[in-house]
């Protein structure tokens, strides 16, 4: 099987990912984490939902390669809230092979609306068996 980064270059969009929460999803992510209710939400939640839906578009989990979760790097400028719509876009920073290995960066933006809330920056490499 082959998957998208054998033939996407750097500046290759993916998106835009809704990744907004429900408040009652809000609640059941608050137990999951321990956490007393909140107003807004930890960063981490849309981030992990922007890469859950990145991951499933390009195919990188198979049964022919290894992936691995090399490094992430998050800003958050502005407060996330249950309920608003959040849209990530990511970008394709670098992809590069090297030996048997696939070394890629994908940078992602939060917005709400026209406004940027948030950036995440995500590092996988990945190995044919």
């Amino acid at each position: 099987m082959n998957h998208r980064l054998e033939i996407d270059k750097p500046g290759q969009v993916y998106g835009p990912y809704d990744v907004s929460v429900s408040r009652k999803k809000s609640h059941e992510y608050e137990k999951i984490f321990g956490i007393s209710e909140k107003k807004t939400l930890p960063p981490i939640i849309h981030i992990v939902l922007a890469l859950t839906k990145l991951i499933d578009d390009i195919g990188v989990i198979s049964k022919e390669i290894e992936t691995i979760h090399a490094g992430q790097g998050i800003k958050w400028y502005k407060p996330a809230t249950p309920e608003k719509k959040i849209i990530a876009t990511c970008e394709l920073k670098s992809n590069t092979e090297r030996k048997n290995l696939r070394f890629a960066t994908i940078n992602v933006k939060y917005n709400i609306e026209s406004l940027m809330i948030g950036e995440s920056s995500t590092t996988i490499i990945i190995r044919k068996r």
